[in-house]
């Protein structure tokens, strides 16, 4: 279960490392923004390397890019949309199956609601968590052009240790995301 947990946490971490991923210390305007959350829960997710391709060639300029990465207790699945290698806009699928992690309801629900709680009443964060046969689903946006990154910071210095961070380059976070076993995917 401890094993589950840190899988989890390691997968939290790592997803909120590529959307602070270049961050330096200076300060930055705060700006506000609305944010969902219903039902929460969170639960890690065990990766699976397979069909790994070098994503970072021939990237498109302007677009979408989606990556997956399919685990015993869940799925993860992540779309970036950018502008000259820039990513503006994030949105991360997280599927968690209690049954999967070794995990019970009650504890999958205790670690959605801490992440819902860290998003919640953020500027440029919409986290939203659903149940649907047996599974829960977290589905958060991230708008980089208007995310409150010192309020992240002030909430949780680990994750977010700068409150300006540089932009995210679809290219850099691509070769991060393979090196985490995800794969690329189309519709």
């Amino acid at each position: 279960m401890n094993k589950h947990l840190k899988i989890l946490i390691a997968l939290l971490s790592s997803i909120f490392a590529l959307a602070a991923c270049g961050q330096n210390n200076s300060a930055s305007s705060a700006t506000e923004t609305t944010q969902t959350a219903e039902a929460t829960t969170t639960a890690p997710t065990t990766q699976v390397a397979s069909n790994k391709q070098n994503t970072t060639e021939a990237l498109p300029k302007d677009g979408v890019q989606r990556f997956k990465r399919i685990d015993k207790g869940g799925s993860t699945f992540l779309i970036y949309y950018f502008k000259d290698d820039i990513v503006y806009k994030q949105m991360g699928i997280y599927f968690y199956n209690p049954k999967g992690l070794g995990k019970s309801e009650e504890e999958v629900v205790q670690l959605l609601n801490k992440s819902q709680e860290l998003y919640k009443d953020v500027t440029g964060i919409k986290s939203t968590v659903e149940k649907k046969d047996g599974e829960y689903i977290q589905t958060v946006i991230y708008n980089y052009q208007t995310m409150d990154w010192k309020e992240l910071h002030r909430r949780d210095p680990n994750q977010f240790p700068a409150t300006k961070p540089k932009p995210v380059k679809i290219s850099e976070a691509a070769a991060k995301l393979q090196e985490k076993g995800y794969v690329e995917y189309t519709e």
